[in-house]
């Protein structure tokens, strides 16, 4: 019943470029006695935080059922509900909050008996370190100071596969269509009206929108970026008025 992690380690040398990958999994006398094992490797975007994963990992050519992927079959195959697999590879974690979301219990108390065995009947235990010291803590949407260990971040990854709650990112031919139209309707308004009028009238469509992308985000869990109207409103608007 337990499900292995295996590291996907890569390496680029100076001076020549050339890059190194290797898949590292469990020794051989342990996969053997497992269910299933995957590699653990953390998704960052350019700012380091953490807000997508993916369901495999390419690796000399073949694609590798990710870690998460594996306790997701396993589950499923035990009769937990779980919702169908994203149909993109590369999904976005929907995160339940903050580190400390899900119930955590120290590794010690297990060894030490100080904790009955009961507790976890049932239940998807993942066990992972979750101190500073190792360095397997990164910055989240929950989590902007770095204090997400690298088990949790795996934990709102499995509830988001059996959930089905993953975010839709919006096409960005929509967001860059958007600007357009909103730049546009900026300068008509900045000419049409007085300052006053048109200042009110930019003001409230950027409002509107900043509201409308909240309400796609929170009832359809549709990801539109926030900043690009706005600024495509604002920018025109002040340009005719100076």
């Amino acid at each position: 019943k337990v499900v292995l992690a295996a590291g996907l380690s890569e390496v680029r040398e100076s001076g020549w470029i050339k890059e190194k990958r290797d898949l590292n999994p469990p020794l051989p006398m342990l996969r053997e006695g497992a269910a299933a094992w995957g590699p653990v490797n953390i998704i960052t975007d350019r700012d380091a935080f953490v807000r997508r994963s993916q369901l495999t990992l390419e690796f000399q050519g073949k694609e590798w059922a990710g870690f998460d992927l594996d306790i997701y079959r396993l589950a499923k195959a035990a009769g937990i509900p779980a919702a169908p697999l994203p149909t993109n590879p590369e999904f976005i974690i929907n995160y339940a909050g903050p580190p400390g979301t899900f119930p955590r219990v120290a590794y010690s108390s297990v060894v030490s008996a100080e904790i009955s065995p009961e507790i976890f009947e049932g239940q998807i235990v993942l066990v992972g370190a979750t101190t500073q010291i190792l360095h397997d803590v990164f910055p989240t949407p929950f989590a902007p100071l770095r204090t997400m260990p690298g088990v949790a971040i795996h934990a709102n990854i499995v509830d988001t596969l059996l959930a089905g709650i993953p975010i839709r990112r919006g096409p960005g031919w929509v967001d860059a269509a958007l600007a357009v139209l909103a730049g546009g309707a900026a300068g008509w308004i900045a000419t049409a009206f007085r300052p006053l009028p048109a200042f009110l009238l930019v003001l409230g469509g950027a409002l509107g929108f900043l509201a409308g992308t909240h309400a796609a985000f929170r009832f359809a869990r549709l990801w539109l970026d926030v900043l690009p109207v706005p600024i495509a409103l604002l920018v025109p608007y002040v340009g005719v008025v100076v």
